[in-house]
């Protein structure tokens, strides 16, 4: 019974995705959203408007050169930025590792000394202290 539900059910799914794909198929090539139109100006006689290679001015204005020198000046402080915060930060990251290798060094040395009381920062404990003598009878 499950089965045939489910057979069904995938026999309704694959008939509605050919329906659709069959209803979208057009034999007439006018329909077809695939047109290519080439629009030109109404002075152009053939499509080498469109192609045709344009000439620039042989000098910037004044107003461009002066953008562009002060956009020039602004982009080179940002690289000198950039590049002294990534020395920052790579000498941040040589004193970082020198810590933790110092850190490893001192951790290494103190599990080898615990427990056999040689250990420079912890020297032996003291003895136990002896009673105070007991004061003899008060003098005659």
């Amino acid at each position: 019974m499950m089965h045939t539900r489910i057979l069904a059910n995938f026999l309704l799914a694959i008939s509605l995705a050919t329906s659709s794909v069959l209803a979208q198929e057009s034999k007439d090539p006018s329909e077809s959203l695939e047109l290519t139109m080439t629009l030109l100006p109404e002075t152009a006689k053939q499509p080498d408007a469109l192609t045709k290679t344009i000439e620039l001015p042989a000098q910037a204005s004044p107003t461009a050169v002066d953008k562009s020198a002060a956009g020039l000046a602004k982009g080179n402080e940002s690289r000198e930025r950039r590049e002294g915060g990534l020395d920052t930060a790579a000498e941040a990251r040589e004193r970082g590792r020198e810590f933790g290798q110092d850190m490893a060094a001192e951790a290494q040395e103190n599990r080898e000394n615990s427990g056999r009381g040689n250990a420079p920062d912890h020297p032996q404990p003291p003895e136990h202290p002896t009673p105070p003598e007991t004061p003899g009878p008060p003098g005659p």
